[in-house]
């Protein structure tokens, strides 16, 4: 509501997010901006990582970023850590279950 060039504002406190939103909103954001911002990513996926270790697509957004810098090695392990972390959170490894 505006009233003579006032505005009313209305101040709350937003609510508090999951971790499970959060960090993966965070690994989205990251992937929507690698290509544009790899340092700001490469934050992104480690927030994400520091929000839930065993977030195997986080790592996999690290060895993109680590790809696209042409460091393979750090690529490899971060692939590597990857797949180590996806297995356990899916239980297999089973070629199916894997969507990369």
């Amino acid at each position: 509501m505006v009233t003579r060039g006032r505005f009313l504002v209305h101040l709350q406190k937003a609510p508090q997010l999951s971790k499970e939103w959060e960090e993966g909103h965070l690994a989205f954001d990251a992937w929507e901006i690698l290509d544009m911002d790899r340092r700001e990513a490469r934050r992104l996926f480690r927030k994400a990582i520091e929000l839930d270790p065993g977030l195997a697509d986080a790592y996999k957004g690290l060895a993109a970023v680590a790809r696209g810098s042409e460091d393979l090695k750090s690529a490899e392990q971060y692939y590597r850590t990857a797949y180590v972390k996806a297995k356990a959170f899916l239980g297999t490894e089973a070629p199916g279950a894997f969507a990369w």
